[in-house]
């Protein structure tokens, strides 16, 4: 063998461990492990695991696939094409022997082996201090998708496919790639639907084979037949699923309805600060913006390199011991279709950490003990983790920790858990009304009393997500609508506004009976089984429940005080005002309180408050009229108590 060949065969080798120099440097991960697994041990708060959960509960109590959904009251007849059935039932089943916990620890688990998984395919062909650049890099880019989704198994099959299909160096796929590559088609098609990324990547594979073997001679047909054979497995392992072709059709042909019917706040790309940018920040968007810009101008720099001096050799020889990387065509087509992906949707802006991986490979071959480049590398595995701390599930997770609320099951900032424990306790019936995010969680709640409106199964709702976006803004059409729904029971979100959305007719033909700083619920006022139920549960806590006035914050915080905090009964502004009531053990007197809720807005709680004042033939002072004078005129009513009264009984 030739020195040149020598070193070829050298360079083809996969490098070691970190060993005795490089195992030091592991501490520089710490921080990206660390956050990682606070990302993923935190209270859920992921919106599309409840309903993942509910469809593997379904699957595992009947037996069988689900053929239309069983959850909505929407989505009609139309078929469901189970995309992630395996993944499914893996989750319903550890929720089964664990709960929440297993769910918590596993999902950890998971993320931390992924990482791991990372660093240990970054290291076959980079130094320690590049290597650990690369799994900083990509668990920030990684950053929407760290949450115990169907996805993050696939993370672990992707890494396994690039790795077979596309080492860095050449080599056309034998039969035992042939082999094993059917077999992960298989069991991936069970798990996840990105199982269509077999094919895909295949087929660029392919398309590279026929550019590099048969226009250019490198390999011939035999090269391409490597490559199509290695296709059609593919091909047919994706398809041995009970859906079948189903899942094809998705990807092909359905999986634009998204972008087609929710573009109006939720669009691939949007810029920082708009709501709609939301889990994303200023950060984590230059860093996907860059990782996109610098890989696409490296892809098509050697691609037309490749074009206009094709080379045999992927490393020729450079004076002083150094060489060049060039990317076979195969490795090129991969890295293409890495960067489409991630352009045409966010939950795949991680795969721009291959095509990344290749401009550090070449770097480090270019100049592998450059002190500058390395300190840069070892420097930049330290700010990254920095970038990932202020991101989505990260924030999520620290806020819960401090706060104290790290050992709750599910994050009650980002769904209505009190609310739907209400509903549930008091087994409240019929068709659901809801903001698009809750439906997954309410839809696990609830089931099977309630039917939600839609949730994450997007496809199913192509008419049915802009029915509900103007449903919500348009007072007569959401009466119509409603109306036609037959929807029972309306859960929505309150956040701290100070004027929260109403259902069309909100206390004559709606009637609220919940209330939190996250939710509110509202059940028909002609609906008398499920105001029944819900006059019971007030009931059981002691409070005497007005089906025609619907809930009296008071009567509920006389009977339990602790639920102003515990349960968070009350917004914020409102909290702030009554709370020291009950701390010094004082109820407050009713015009104390009318107070407290007329400075919030709370206009029928004032005025419930002033009606229980005249009651009780309450002596007024000259000055406290006064005070209650100038309180009430600065919002624009009358001054006398029954004009008062009659300005605040309107709507």
């Amino acid at each position: 063998m030739s020195p040149l060949e020598e070193k070829q065969a050298s360079q083809r080798m996969p490098r070691p461990g970190p060993g005795p120099r490089g195992l030091w440097l592991l501490i520089f991960l710490l921080p990206t492990f660390a956050i990682v697994a606070l990302s993923l041990a935190g209270p859920l708060s992921s919106g599309d695991l409840w309903w993942h959960l509910n469809t593997g509960e379904w699957i595992l109590e009947h037996g069988e696939l689900p053929q239309h959904d069983p959850f909505s009251h929407t989505a009609g007849d139309k078929h469901w094409t189970l995309e992630e059935y395996g993944s499914q039932i893996l989750f319903a089943g550890l929720n089964e022997l664990g709960g929440t916990f297993a769910l918590r620890s596993v999902g950890t688990l998971l993320g931390l082996l992924l990482l791991w998984s990372v660093w240990r395919t970054a290291r076959r062909d980079l130094d320690p201090p590049w290597a650990l650049f690369m799994t900083a890099a990509f668990a920030v880019l990684f950053a929407l998708k760290w949450e115990l989704r169907p996805h993050l198994l696939s993370a672990f099959l992707f890494l396994r496919l690039q790795r077979r299909l596309f080492p860095r160096e050449r080599q056309d796929p034998d039969k035992a790639v042939w082999i094993e590559v059917f077999v992960l088609a298989v069991l991936w098609t069970q798990l996840h639907a990105e199982a269509i990324f077999i094919p895909i990547l295949a087929s660029a594979g392919a398309i590279g084979a026929f550019i590099g073997g048969v226009l250019q001679k490198d390999g011939g047909f035999a090269r391409l037949r490597a490559w199509l054979i290695l296709l059609g497995l593919g091909l047919v392992g994706t398809l041995l699923s009970p859906e079948g072709w189903n899942q094809h059709l998705y990807a092909v042909a359905e999986s634009s309805t998204p972008r087609t019917y929710i573009e109006e706040w939720f669009p691939s790309w949007v810029l920082p600060g708009d709501p709609r940018f939301h889990p994303l920040n200023w950060a984590l968007f230059a860093c996907v913006a860059l990782a996109i810009l610098s890989t696409a101008s490296f892809v098509l720099y050697h691609g037309l390199t490749r074009l206009l001096k094709p080379s045999k050799l992927p490393n020729t020889e450079q004076p002083h011991g150094e060489s060049t990387f060039a990317p076979s065509w195969e490795r090129i087509g991969f890295g293409a279709v890495c960067i489409l992906m991630a352009i045409l949707a966010r939950r795949f802006f991680w795969l721009t950490w291959f095509p990344l991986l290749d401009i550090c490979v070449a770097l480090g071959a270019k100049r592998r003990h450059s002190p500058v480049l390395l300190r840069t590398a070892l420097a930049a595995a330290l700010i990254l983790p920095i970038i990932l701390a202020t991101t989505h599930y990260a924030t999520r997770s620290r806020m819960a920790l401090v706060s104290g609320k790290w050992s709750s099951a599910v994050d009650d900032g980002l769904f209505p858990v009190h609310a739907a424990d209400f509903a549930r306790d008091a087994g409240l019936e019929g068709n659901l009304f809801h903001p698009y995010e809750w439906g997954g969680y309410l839809g696990w709640m609830l089931y099977p009393n309630c039917a939600v409106y839609l949730d994450g199964r997007t496809v199913l709702f192509a008419e049915v997500i802009p029915e509900r976006w103007r449903a919500e803004r348009d007072a007569e059409y959401g009466r119509q609508c409603l109306d036609a729904r037959d929807v029972r029971l309306i859960i929505f979100d309150r956040g701290d506004a100070r004027a929260p959305w109403k259902p069309p007719a909100a206390h004559t033909e709606w009637i609220r009976v919940w209330t939190d700083r996250r939710a509110e619920a509202w059940v028909r006022a002609d609906d008398d089984v499920n105001l029944g139920r819900v006059h019971a549960y007030w009931a059981g806590h002691n409070v005497d429940f007005d089906k025609k006035r619907g809930l009296d914050h008071a009567e509920v915080l006389f009977a339990n005080p602790g639920w102003l905090t515990e349960l968070n009964i009350l917004p914020n502004s409102v909290s702030e005002l009554l709370a020291p009531m009950y701390e010094n053990g004082n109820q407050g007197r009713h015009l104390d309180r009318a107070r407290a809720y007329l400075q919030s807005n709370m206009r029928r709680s004032a005025k419930w408050e002033l009606e229980r004042a005249l009651d009780q033939h309450y002596s007024w002072g000259s000055a406290e009229h006064t005070r209650w004078h100038d309180i009430l005129a600065s919002k624009g009513v009358s001054a006398t108590l029954p004009a008062w009264l009659s300005e605040l009984n309107k709507p």
